[in-house]
């Protein structure tokens, strides 16, 4: 996770990653693709109900983190709440 900011009812997280099938890597066929991430929010974050937008981008390698040309980032967004 690059940045994490909390807005009036709003999460933004923007999420780096490698993307090997763009630059022809040979991968390991028994180790499927799973694109699950974690998050800690911080203790401050208050209870309710909050739409979460993630911002996938995929970089040529990591710490590096240029952008891979021609690759747009994805959005995604979900309401979540939290209790």
């Amino acid at each position: 996770m690059e940045s994490f900011t909390s807005e009036t009812n709003q999460i933004r997280l923007k999420l780096l990653h490698t993307q090997v099938r763009l630059q022809n890597a040979r991968l390991r066929r028994n180790l499927p693709w799973q694109p699950i991430v974690a998050v800690a929010l911080p203790a401050d974050v208050a209870s309710g109900s909050y739409t979460v937008h993630v911002r996938w981008q995929a970089v040529q390698s990591y710490p590096d983190a240029k952008p891979i040309l021609g690759q747009a980032p994805s959005i995604l967004s979900s309401p979540v709440k939290l209790d």
